[in-house]
Parts: C-alpha cells; sequence; structure tokens
C-alpha cells in the first residue's frame, strides 16, 4: 500500500497542534511502514489485507491511498513509491 500523509496544519504559538491523522491511522504508519519517500511525504506499507481494506475506505483528498503494486511487480518498495503518481489521485 502507499499512503500520502497530509502535512501538519501549522499553528500560532497558543494553539495545540492537531495531528491530521488519526490514532489508528499513525499506528497502522508506524507499525507497517517498509520504506518512506521524505521529498513527496510517501509511505510504502506492507499490511494485511484487512489493514489494506480499512485504509482504502480512509482515504481522502488529503490523504490519497493505493495498492502500490496491484499487478504484483516485484521492484523494491522504495522504486515503487518514487514511481507512484499521486498527484493525480489528489486530483481526480
Amino acid at each position: 500500500m502507499a499512503v500520502k500523509t497530509p502535512p501538519l496544519p501549522r499553528t500560532r504559538h497558543s494553539e495545540p497542534e492537531r495531528d491530521p491523522l488519526t490514532l489508528w491511522e499513525a499506528s497502522v504508519i508506524a507499525t507497517y511502514q517498509i520504506a518512506f519517500n521524505r521529498k513527496s511525504g510517501t509511505t510504502a506499507l506492507l499490511v494485511p489485507h484487512l489493514v489494506a481494506e480499512q485504509l482504502l475506505t480512509c482515504a481522502s483528498h488529503d490523504m490519497p491511498v493505493q495498492r502500490l503494486a496491484p499487478d504484483g511487480s516485484a521492484l523494491p518498495a522504495q522504486t515503487l513509491l518514487e514511481q507512484w503518481d499521486h498527484e493525480s489521485l489528489a486530483h481526480s
């Protein structure tokens, strides 16, 4: 699975920071991460099927989610992540 995490919203000094991810989403990313592309803010995850289905259900404009290699590609996760066009998902 590939996930593009939303950026942290800017806050003023008096406001508490608000994480745009739910506790469940943050936990899944922390637990199943296998590759990360800092430049694009995308993460490759190796998750069980039921977790993948839930992630796809949670997908939004702010947090696009997609199967990274639906064709069964054997390329390394980092390469697949670099090739993922998450921008087209956000604009569709």
